[in-house]
């Protein structure tokens, strides 16, 4: 039997609190455990919140992390995401793979700016990790001090199939 393992670690992290509940057919187990990321990824992230931060204009993104602000969030702690399925060919393949979204939680609770930072090396992979979190939802957004901000934030999504 194929499975898929959908590790969704960090859940978007620094704007999100709870891991994210999935329903990926074949069975997704997510990871709770807070990603280790390479210099190269952390690179990537950071690269892709400069640019989106210098194309806000007045209406900033904050970023999560930051120490400024970290202990002033009040995080979005629960999440509709459909898991990503693992395409067939893939799946045949037995095919694993790393990805790496990130973009913005909106003020609306919707995610918007969805880019693949990091790679699986599997474009199919990467387009349903990328569309899966563009799809997400939460039931409220992200606050600073009480009010609802844009906040930038990035998710692992690990494909394994056996």
């Amino acid at each position: 039997m194929t499975a898929l393992i959908v590790a969704l670690a960090l859940a978007l992290v620094a704007c999100v609190n709870q891991p994210a509940k999935t329903s990926a057919q074949p069975a997704a187990t997510p990871s709770y455990a807070a990603p280790v990321l390479t210099p190269a990824e952390r690179s990537a992230i950071n690269d892709y919140y400069a640019e989106l931060k210098a194309t806000a204009g007045s209406d900033a993104i904050i970023d999560g992390e930051d120490p400024a602000v970290r202990d002033r969030i009040q995080r979005s702690s629960h999440r509709q995401m459909k898991g990503p399925e693992v395409p067939a060919d893939l799946r045949r393949q037995h095919a694993h793979g790393r990805v790496i979204v990130a973009g913005v939680v909106e003020r609306d609770a919707t995610v918007s700016h969805a880019k693949v930072v990091g790679s699986s090396g599997y474009p199919a992979f990467d387009e349903v990790a990328r569309s899966a979190v563009a799809e997400m939802r939460y039931n409220e957004p992200t606050r600073l001090d009480g009010e609802p901000v844009r906040c930038f934030a990035y998710m692992v999504i690990d494909f394994e199939t056996r």
